[in-house]
């Protein structure tokens, strides 16, 4: 979101169509996540919040058929929530590994054609 690259955000929705089976119909329903993340103090630490569905639409509705017996339900659970996090990654971000080679590369060299 910014140029040092310090803020980010997300978003995820989900939208199930209705559904038709041979004994059951399902209403459409939908969801929506959204989360925020920040770097601070040289990246070093990150603060995050997400919201997992933001409107509470996330709930199935079903109506079943048997033996002319008509059964609505709905399917409320509570998926709704709020998360802060925070993360401090210790060590030097400095150091650099060295690339290793491996004993078997002229095998591997026959092998990649």
């Amino acid at each position: 979101m910014n140029k040092s690259k310090t803020l980010s955000a997300g978003a995820n929705f989900i939208l199930q169509f209705p559904t038709n089976g041979d004994l059951y119909a399902t209403k459409q329903y939908n969801g929506l996540d959204v989360s925020m993340k920040l770097k601070a103090l040289d990246k070093k630490v990150n603060f995050s919040i997400s919201v997992s569905d933001v409107f509470g639409s996330l709930r199935p509705q079903n109506k079943e058929v048997t033996n002319n017996i008509i059964a609505e339900y709905n399917n409320y659970r509570d998926f709704r929530s709020l998360r802060f996090s925070i993360q401090y990654s210790l060590g030097n971000s400095k150091i650099k590994g060295r690339k290793q080679k491996f004993g078997n590369t002229e095998e591997l060299k026959k092998t990649s054609n």
